[in-house]
């Protein structure tokens, strides 16, 4: 899988509801993401500190409470999963969740949106249609999102 793509298009779990040119509900499938920009630096900043801020966290608390060669095998397991979006997206995910400003890294992920996304690539992701996403969306979104655009090693 090519790590760093020109976008992602993310399959809802739950469809959004959105008008289209004056035609009826539409249940949205899908939000494509563009790749990151130096327009959404301040968003993206945000959680790139928090990550490295709750990584050092985990990385100093197991250095207290496992022997070197735990942390040299954790390291090696979760650079395997590095090669995978996904799977470094949960990564990503796990320990921005442990973070007391996960709301903020959620916002300012909303906000990455509202300049990159696309609805079904008809419609532009606006704070309306952010309203009616499943937190489950949200979340997963976010990892895919981060997991494809951010090379984050520990």
């Amino acid at each position: 899988m090519d790590k760093f793509k020109e976008e992602i298009k993310y399959e809802l779990i739950k469809p959004i509801k959105y008008t289209s040119g004056g035609s009826g509900l539409i249940d949205a499938k899908y939000i494509t993401v563009k790749a990151p920009s130096v327009k959404v630096r301040k968003h993206l900043g945000f959680i790139e500190r928090e990550y490295y801020s709750m990584a050092k966290q985990a990385m100093e608390k197991s250095n207290s409470s496992y022997s070197k060669k735990d942390i040299e095998e954790a390291r090696k397991s979760i650079k395997e999963m590095q090669s995978d979006p996904i799977e470094e997206g949960k990564i990503i995910l796990t320990l921005i969740s442990s973070s007391q400003n996960l709301e903020m890294c959620q916002e300012h992920f909303l906000n990455i949106l509202f300049k990159d996304a696309m609805i079904d690539d008809k419609e532009k992701f606006t704070e309306i249609l952010s309203e009616k996403m499943s937190y489950a969306d949200l979340k997963n979104i976010m990892g895919v999102y981060l997991g494809n655009f951010l090379n984050l090693a520990l």
